[in-house]
């Protein structure tokens, strides 16, 4: 039920051109997705030494 409000507002985002409001609902229906998944790892970027 979340997710359709969550997509339904992603359509209201693209048509209203609102770039920074998809992105952020985008990044909430996949983390959605993955915590439904059970079994996947998040992993995060290291920063890149220099030197190393």
């Amino acid at each position: 039920m979340v997710e359709a409000a969550v997509a339904k507002a992603l359509e209201g985002a693209t048509a209203a051109g609102r770039w920074d409001v998809v992105s952020q609902l985008a990044r909430e229906l996949e983390a959605r997705r993955l915590a439904r998944m059970g079994n996947v790892v998040a992993l995060t970027p290291k920063a890149r030494q220099r030197g190393k």
